[in-house]
């Protein structure tokens, strides 16, 4: 086994790892939290409903706020706003629950301050710790993805050069495809080994036989009908696809989130439009209806 698939193939152990991280922090500095204000270490039974609610919570929120996501490449502070956000929900739903249940004044408002914080500071160490074993891996050639790149002009040219030097984000490129015949003969330094594939080439087919994770477009504005044709011809592949945007298209970029990949800006195309509260929402909906 490659020790770049080594990773890939135990993903959703490593995700369900994780959760567990996430809801034993929680506990954890819940606990630790009620042990420096009141300077006891036998919690009231109460208090340890509030946690145990706390955990099953920390299931179904941290998800929505997309923690398990892929997170090579991105900013420290999409993280760390993400940490932030998901604990202040849990914290706020246990607010809700003890309002509804009129249970308010059994809770100290310190004890719940100090536990916020401590849940937003440990988490973020952990995550912190995680991501930069995970990016010294990558950068040894552990965990690396496939990537394409449509277009192979200057706009892609300077997107494979920013990610090749990015080694901890951890992105091999695959291939260039270009609807120029002579695009191959415009690579600069070490891309020009890089293979450059014409609209001859059925796409769909190459991403599924050469294993590739994300397909990047760095098209100029004038090739827009070019994207959608590409889109609808890989409806029914899983492959994740971005927009680098060099002059911008309204009509693509409408409804889609913009995302920051080793200095990149890049257009999520197709990642879900429900996240946040709102997700943390729909999921309670649907688990309850």
């Amino acid at each position: 086994m490659r020790s770049s698939d080594l990773l890939r193939q135990n993903e959703s152990i490593l995700i369900l790892v994780a959760r567990a991280v996430d809801m034993l922090v929680v506990v954890a500095t819940g606990y630790a939290a009620y042990v420096a204000y009141a300077g006891e270490w036998t919690l009231p039974s109460y208090y340890e409903s509030a946690l145990i609610l706390a955990a099953v919570l920390t299931l179904v929120v941290f998800p929505a706020f997309d923690h398990y996501r892929s997170w090579r490449g991105r900013r420290w502070g999409e993280q760390l706003r993400a940490i932030i956000g998901s604990v202040a929900t849990v914290l706020a739903l246990l607010v809700v629950a003890s309002a509804l249940l009129k249970t308010t004044a059994w809770y100290s408002r310190v004890w719940l301050a100090t536990w916020g914080g401590l849940s937003v500071a440990v988490l973020f160490s952990v995550k912190w710790l995680m991501t930069t074993v995970l990016r010294e891996l990558r950068g040894r050639g552990w965990n690396r993805k496939n990537i394409a790149i449509y277009g192979a002009g200057e706009l892609g040219q300077m997107v494979a050069e920013r990610l090749n030097s990015a080694d901890w984000a951890g992105f091999q490129i695959a291939a260039f495809f270009d609807d120029d015949v002579a695009a191959s003969s415009q690579l600069k330094g070490a891309l020009k080994t890089v293979p450059v594939h014409s609209k001859e080439t059925d796409l769909e087919e190459f991403i599924a036989k050469n294993d590739i994770r994300e397909l990047w477009f760095a098209l100029p504005l004038r090739a827009e009908e070019r994207v959608r044709e590409i889109l609808f011809s890989l409806r029914h592949s899983t492959v994740q696809i971005r927009f680098v945007p060099n002059i911008f298209s309204f009509k693509i970029l409408l409804g889609h989130s913009i995302s920051d990949v080793a200095g990149i800006p890049v257009v999520d195309i197709n990642s879900t439009p429900i996240s946040g509260l709102n997700r943390v929402l729909k999921e309670i909906e649907d688990r309850v209806l």
